[in-house]
């Protein structure tokens, strides 16, 4: 049986009051030891004390969380007011210093713990509450954001002019920029904020990333059809580089410009990168730089940005020209993207700005005498007169037409004769493809009708489309039908009329993509005063070629 012991003010444990906290903790244990003598469970009584223990801890770490979020508070609030700035002027003599920050510039004085060696143009500092102490200084110099271009000293050399994005800007250098001499294109790493401050001269960075091979591996004997061009060239390049006495003795001018016209895929890209290795192979150093861009990659939407990086381009193949004797040569690839007729863009002056900036690098390349620029364009008919005069781009002027037929010959022949497998003789396979392109009976010798302003209608065949890029894609298609067929059936060999139907394919291909206007691209037998205004393909299917194919 279990005995519940009063507690000595009259309560049971159970029914404890307020009364029994005034009791001390020694009359406490002496109660609990009786009921234990007595034998009284005491279960309820430890559970009890153990949940309001438990309570109390719970309450006392919210209030532990809650103090040290107060002290951090009140140490926060008990801190000084700090100012970071940027030290714009020193004032040893006083021991005031001009600092900059928040958009307001002042005079402030140095506290005595502060390093003297410390104050100096350009170092970032800390001011106290009242802002009118330099209470630290960093030792490590400020960071900069920009970089511009120097032009000039003013101010006895205390001051800086710059360029940036085609505005001028005056700055103040820091004590170590003062140290090093700057000359007018430097380029100069500064900050635009209220300080304008200069930091340091910023070393340009390689150009090595604007020429994307040292020496191409292209050859004039890998091409077809362009003996009398490749003539040329090579007159041109052996007599300026082999013979240059006899020329300043006759006191003929140094051909720096040549110009590549024709219609795409004839090998104007191929042919400039064979001239490059040539001339490579004439020279001591065994070697020629060769940079290849295409018209509208140095564009850019921000003013004055398009000009800086054909600026760049030039003068990079300058510097490399000038330095030893590597012959450089730039190809610009659809320059009718830079040279187009001034005045051709209504509303806008960025293109003439663009195209002067590039007439400029032309003549600045003059007396360079290894430095060749050659430019490439299907559109001979857009370009500004300027580039083409004698001295820039008109020095020689290469006509790469469409391939005839004995051209044709040589280009199919090369690319059916280098090891591919075939069926028959390549010449009868080669004449057969020549005599469906070239004879006026031919089924495509009327591919599309072009409807002139005037009514006139003009007919567009197999020998308007024809490139050496297309002979090209007509082997490689007709390899790639033989080769599957050799997967699959064991017949291997390029057949006729795996040429006739690459043909076939690729004829109706190019004669649905013209369009009144890209047809001058291909052809030159419309008038250049009388506009395209409507071009319609055949659709009927070529029926020679279709038996072939079964």
């Amino acid at each position: 049986m279990t005995v519940t012991r009063p507690a000595p003010n009259g309560h049971t444990p159970e029914s404890k009051t307020a009364e029994s906290t005034a009791q001390t903790l020694e009359e406490r244990l002496e109660w609990v030891r009786e009921m234990h003598e007595d034998g009284v469970n005491l279960l309820p009584l430890t559970e009890g004390l153990l949940r309001e223990n438990e309570q109390l801890q719970q309450a006392l770490d919210v209030v532990r969380v809650r103090q040290a979020e107060l002290r951090e508070e009140l140490e926060a609030l008990r801190a000084p007011q700090l100012y970071p700035v940027v030290i714009t002027e020193v004032h040893r003599a006083r021991g005031m210093v001009e600092v900059h920050g928040g958009g307001i510039t002042t005079r402030v004085t140095v506290h005595p713990d502060v390093p003297r060696d410390h104050l100096r143009v350009g170092r970032r500092a800390i001011l106290a509450r009242e802002r009118n102490c330099v209470l630290e200084v960093q030792p490590e110099p400020n960071t900069w954001n920009e970089v511009g271009t120097f032009e000039s000293y003013f101010e006895e050399g205390k001051r800086l002019l710059i360029r940036h994005q085609e505005n001028l800007l005056a700055v103040t250098p820091t004590e170590e920029l003062r140290q090093i001499p700057l000359k007018k294109g430097d380029l100069v790493g500064f900050n635009r904020d209220g300080a304008g401050l200069a930091f340091a001269r910023v070393e340009s960075p390689s150009q090595e990333h604007l020429f994307f091979e040292e020496t191409p591996a292209d050859r004039f004997e890998e091409l077809g059809g362009l003996d009398r061009e490749i003539a040329l060239l090579q007159r041109l390049v052996c007599f300026r580089l082999l013979h240059s006495d006899v020329a300043r003795r006759y006191k003929l001018p140094v051909k720096h410009g040549i110009l590549f016209e024709g219609p795409p895929g004839n090998g104007k890209t191929k042919l400039a990168r064979c001239l490059a290795h040539y001339i490579a192979e004439l020279v001591p150093a065994g070697k020629c730089r060769f940079m290849a861009i295409a018209g509208s990659q140095d564009y850019s939407m921000w003013l004055g940005q398009s000009e800086q990086r054909i600026i760049a381009r030039f003068e990079a193949a300058r510097a490399l020209a000038s330095d030893g004797n590597v012959p450089v040569v730039m190809f610009f690839d659809e320059i009718d993207a830079l040279g187009r007729r001034r005045g051709a863009d209504v509303g806008s002056t960025a293109t003439d700005r663009i195209l002067s900036t590039f007439l400029a690098q032309l003549d600045g390349m003059q007396r360079i005498s290894n430095l060749i620029v050659i430019g490439a364009t299907n559109r001979a008919d857009v370009l500004d007169p300027a580039l083409l005069r004698p001295g820039r781009l008109g020095d020689v002027r290469v006509r790469i037409t469409a391939p005839n037929r004995q051209g044709g010959r040589a280009i199919l022949t090369r690319y059916l004769a280098e090891g591919l497998p075939v069926v028959g003789e390549v010449a009868n396979l080669v004449e057969t493809v020549l005599s469906r392109i070239y004879s006026p009976q031919s089924d495509y010798a009327e591919l599309a009708r072009v409807k002139l302003r005037d009514g006139r209608m003009i007919t567009v065949g197999a020998r308007d489309l024809v490139s050496g890029a297309m002979f090209e894609k007509l082997v490689r298609m007709a390899a790639e039908e033989a080769a599957e067929r050799e997967m699959v059936h064991g017949q291997g060999g390029i057949t006729e009329a795996d040429l006739m139907n690459a043909l076939d394919r690729e004829l109706r291909s190019l004669a649905g993509l013209l369009s009144p206007g890209n047809v001058r691209n291909y052809t030159t037998r419309l008038p250049q005063d009388v506009d395209p205004v409507t071009v319609e393909p055949f659709t009927r299917l070529h029926t020679a070629a279709a038996l072939r194919s079964l």
